[in-house]
């Protein structure tokens, strides 16, 4: 239909390339529900690394955020998780103005992609 073509095309992420990727539809679905699931406490461990100062725990945190983007081919929110990582690699991670600026649109992005993975993961995407 036109919806689900207009909702294809508008999406933050590709389900069909990451259908092609993983050839399984039960576990793409799996992992959708996993990561809606965990969705606040990835949100709240980059919160929390930016209030520690936590370099490393913020790399890392934001590795973990890129890799699950990339299954779903969420390029935009792909890219900033490996902004984050790189910011919080730089010159021993003390740029936390820079860091927190990313994390902020980070987080912005994961909540415009949120509700596409709801909506897939409630079988109103199909893929």
């Amino acid at each position: 239909t036109l919806v689900a073509a207009v909702a294809a095309v508008c999406s933050p992420l590709d389900l069909a390339a990451a259908m092609r990727d993983l050839g399984d539809r039960d576990l793409l679905h799996t992992m959708a529900s996993m990561l809606v699931n965990e969705w606040d406490q990835h949100v709240a461990r980059l919160e929390a690394d930016l209030r520690e100062r936590n370099a490393a725990q913020l790399a890392l945190d934001a590795h973990t955020v890129k890799s699950l983007f990339a299954i779903f081919h969420a390029e935009a929110a792909r890219r900033l998780a490996l902004d984050v990582e790189q910011a919080a690699k730089a010159n021993g991670g003390d740029d936390w103005d820079r860091c927190a600026e990313l994390v902020a649109r980070l987080v912005c992005e994961m909540a415009e992609l949120r509700p596409a993975m709801a909506r897939f993961v409630r079988g109103e995407i199909i893929v």
